[in-house]
């Protein structure tokens, strides 16, 4: 009983997707239940066997723990991802080039997060592939990568929410919360001597607030750019760890 109430706990706990990702891990763990239901019998020692299969039971369910518990950690940086505002607007006037100075550097910051999380959730896939996946079949492999793409997918999704979010956030400070126009500009009116007929000009103009406005936004969008692919990533990392695998077994040879 207690065998059957550790393998059923660990069946409830895992999902579709993660049964495919283990599913070399629970044959295992079935060969060793099953080879101890063939051989036991009334002059074997249950204990040894009821010993070996919660043994089996524990060191399986650590594993999908811990593949849960980063799982969690990655969907979390896709959260802080998604909720990203990258801009720094608040209600109050600003001169033109104080605006851009602003942005510019909240820009570079929130990139610069963005990069922090996806080094996170690179470090979290690289090990955990090494600690579970990476000595296992060609179905196994197969199916982390399925699932390195549907993260890319879901990665992909987030990065667009930061962006639909700021223009968002961008769109309330200009337009408040009423649709009124809120002024956040403050456009200086100067008269103009230097020509023959003096004229009234706007400090900036309506063309240098648009022209900078769009390039902002502009910004806003490419700010994702510094986020590249997962599987791409790991495939890399994957193939770096082979060829480090490779240069120990020739150096070891080498070394005799």
């Amino acid at each position: 009983m207690l065998i059957v109430r550790d393998y059923n706990h660990i069946m409830n706990l895992i999902n579709d997707k993660e049964k495919a990702l283990f599913s070399e891990h629970l044959e295992s763990l079935n060969k060793d239940i099953r080879t101890g239901i063939n051989k036991l019998t009334w002059s074997n020692n249950a204990d040894a066997f009821v010993h070996l299969c919660r043994g089996s039971c524990r060191d399986t369910l650590r594993k999908i723990k811990a593949f849960q518990e980063r799982d969690g950690q990655i969907k979390d940086e896709y959260n802080k991802l998604s909720t990203t505002i990258l801009t720094n607007v608040i209600k109050r006037m600003y001169k033109l080039a104080e605006f851009n100075e602003i942005q510019e550097k909240e820009l570079e910051t929130k990139k610069e997060s963005f990069k922090d999380s996806f080094e996170k959730i690179r470090k979290l896939l690289i090990t955990t592939y090494q600690e579970l996946f990476m000595d296992h079949g060609s179905s196994i492999q197969r199916e982390w990568l399925n699932t390195m793409r549907e993260l890319d997918r879901s990665l992909e999704k987030a990065l667009k929410s930061s962006v639909r979010a700021t223009l968002l956030d961008f769109q309330h400070h200009i337009k408040g919360d009423q649709q009124e126009i809120v002024p956040i500009f403050t456009v200086e009116t100067k008269l103009d001597t230097t020509q023959d007929e003096w004229k009234v000009i706007h400090q900036p103009n309506h063309a240098q607030l648009k022209t900078d406005i769009e390039k902002l936004l502009k910004s806003v969008i490419h700010a994702t750019s510094v986020v590249p692919r997962i599987e791409g990533m790991f495939r890399k990392d994957r193939q770096a760890i082979l060829d480090s695998y490779r240069e120990q077994i020739d150096e070891h040879d080498r070394s005799g």
